[in-house]
């Protein structure tokens, strides 16, 4: 069954049901199916795998009308619609009554999926994706299904309870989803996980004084699974190590001291608000959205935007290949090296080093470097420094204009700031 007659079926099941808002159920699988086959599925595997679109429908009006009257029509309309279809590798699925599991959702997350509402349509945030709505419209109507060994709807929340005597480091490795670590006044260590009830339950391990978690116990893939760790306080208060290594799960770090902080994601997010001597983040494409008070810090990217607010940090490396860089705060050294995305940074800094090929550089700096050295091939580069600022200035364009204004440059002993580009225009000023 191709994308057209899913849908066709699909049509003609809300009009002999009677469902509401036919145009807008209509447009949101026309778009599911899009969203999905850009991401490689065929339409024959998403209508195999959605099942017989006379049970979705069926599900639509269960929502409306409430189990009772609709669960009885539901069952007259999947039995008299029943047939096999091929899912498109030459294997017979058969489709009636029993390939929808109508179990109602239950637990924490399944409640908040099931309440939401226009309100968060509206507010401005990121496109969901097609397995966001498809979660949604299935705890909704407290169904769950299986796609290609994903599974969605019917998320549930499970606890697990873990002594905080003898731990000192973290250690989680998630895929998919979300992650949440925060602490607050409590005795013991607290994992909660919101997956499927079909889905295989992370894997928890104690080796010595670190808490292992891991995505599942059979190592397989399992889809979107959110976990939130909740550390005592006092433990939060004197990690030794936290290392966290994600793919598409985003992440969020708050309310810890830990000694050595590393996070690593594919294309998650990374939401990370701590207290950190050595700290140390990477992602291909996800953002990172920082907000330390470290001695040292380390963060790259490929393709994602990097945000730093930092307070007395010695050391802060950034860089990117064609993510922005923002950056703001005081630091003793900072580098920043970005290909062909932007770079900033205000504040103070007593060492600065910056390099971007294609990417524009900005400085807003509250006192006057003792070292500065920017280098870029078409960006453009511009500083500004404290009035009265005084150095002496070395600045080299091939074919981009070249201006300064309110330096003085007649003080000896003054620092050396070096300006290059090749096409970039320089502009340094108080």
């Amino acid at each position: 069954m191709n994308k057209q007659e899913f849908l066709s079926t699909f049509q003609r099941a809300m009009d002999a049901l009677g469902v509401k808002d036919q145009p807008a159920h209509f447009a949101f699988f026309e778009e599911l199916f899009d969203d999905m086959a850009e991401e490689g599925v065929s339409e024959a595997e998403i209508s195999a795998r959605l099942g017989n679109p006379w049970e979705l429908a069926a599900s639509l009006l269960r929502e409306e009308l409430g189990a009772g009257e609709a669960g009885s029509r539901a069952q007259n309309a999947a039995a008299r619609s029943e047939t096999t279809f091929s899912s498109g590798e030459g294997q017979k699925n058969k489709v009636g009554p029993d390939h929808w599991m109508q179990t109602s959702p239950t637990g924490a997350k399944a409640q908040r999926a099931g309440s939401t509402s226009s309100e968060e349509e509206g507010n401005g945030s990121s496109r969901p994706s097609w397995r966001d709505k498809l979660n949604r419209l299935l705890n909704t109507a407290g169904i769950k299904i299986e796609i290609n060994g994903e599974y969605f709807g019917n998320t549930a929340t499970f606890e697990t309870i873990i002594p905080a005597n003898g731990i000192d480091e973290l250690e989680i490795h998630w895929m998919s989803g979300s992650l949440d670590v925060s602490a607050e006044n409590r005795e013991d260590i607290l994992l909660s996980e919101d997956r499927n009830e079909n889905a295989s339950p992370m894997k928890v391990e104690v080796r010595g004084s670190c808490l292992c978690v891991f995505y599942a116990q059979d190592g397989s893939f399992h889809g979107a699974k959110d976990l939130t760790v909740t550390l005592p306080s006092e433990l939060a208060s004197r990690l030794r190590r936290c290392t966290v290594q994600a793919l598409s799960a985003d992440t969020s770090l708050a309310g810890i001291v830990v000694n050595e902080l590393q996070v690593k994601t594919a294309s998650g997010e990374q939401d990370i608000r701590v207290i950190a001597d050595k700290a140390v983040f990477s992602s291909a494409s996800g953002n990172l959205e920082l907000e330390l008070d470290a001695r040292e810090i380390t963060a790259s990217t490929a393709s994602g935007d990097i945000n730093l607010a930092v307070q007395g940090a010695e050391l802060a490396k950034l860089s990117s290949a064609s993510g922005d860089i923002c950056c703001q705060g005081s630091i003793r050294q900072l580098s920043i090296n970005s290909a062909s995305g932007d770079a900033e940074f205000s504040g103070s800094a007593a060492r600065i080093q910056a390099k971007t090929a294609s990417g524009d550089c900005e400085l807003d700096l509250d006192q006057a470097p003792d070292e500065l050295s920017i280098s870029s091939v078409s960006g453009d580069v511009g500083v500004t420094l404290p009035r009265g600022a005084a150095c002496h200035l070395q600045l080299n364009s091939r074919t981009g204009d070249v201006s300064f204004s309110g330096i003085r440059t007649d003080v000896q002993d003054a620092p050396v700031y070096r300006v290059q580009t090749v096409s970039g225009d320089i502009d340094i000023h108080d």
